[in-house]
């Protein structure tokens, strides 16, 4: 039997006999070498949501997301429908945002989405659960948002639709991603 060069697992040949022992040491080997990479990675997926149905506005139970233990909290979002939304913090629209990459715009909201699109959000965390949220969004337009409430009391994001003829498909999907 031939062996791998840098696990040593097994290769076998026509002539091998496959034993467990050897195939349940090949797998072992597998895992600890898979375990190493995900303890190595700067990125943890925190949570995962993809939205059931269409709908005009999406609320996220966020609560379990333990903001203090990284620098950065990433939102990806892949979202489907037509027109705009905005993300809101705990349903609360009197936070802002305010738009980068273009002369004008500013409104309520967390952030500004438009549809369909992609939208990646990233929350200035520092390990500090206590910080007022502050993010940079990058979209269509670069946002930035400040003066949110303290990362420790986020229970909700909301995406809320801006007219009624306005639309979050079902399918649009969002990924927090944790960065230590």
């Amino acid at each position: 039997m031939n062996y791998t060069e840098n696990y040593q697992l097994p290769q076998w040949v026509a002539s091998d006999r496959v034993l467990m022992a050897d195939f349940n040491d090949a797998m072992s080997k597998t895992d600890q070498a898979l375990l190493g990479l995900e303890e190595k990675s700067l990125f943890t997926k925190l949570k995962e949501v993809t939205v059931p149905a269409q709908s005009e506005d999406v609320t996220l139970d966020i609560s379990g997301i333990d903001w203090g233990a990284y620098r950065y909290v990433l939102l990806d979002a892949a979202l489907n429908g037509y027109g705009d939304c905005e993300l809101r913090l705990n349903g609360s629209t009197q936070y802002s945002y305010v738009r980068l990459s273009d002369s004008s715009g500013s409104g309520s909201g967390f952030a500004l989405m438009f549809m369909p699109g992609h939208l990646w959000c990233r929350f200035f965390v520092g390990k500090d659960a206590s910080l007022p949220a502050q993010s940079v969004s990058m979209g269509k337009y670069l946002c930035y948002s400040n003066e949110g409430p303290a990362y420790q009391d986020i229970a909700t994001l909301q995406l809320v639709v801006s007219y009624d003829r306005y639309y979050i498909s079902a399918g649009s999907k969002l990924t927090f991603w944790g960065m230590k």
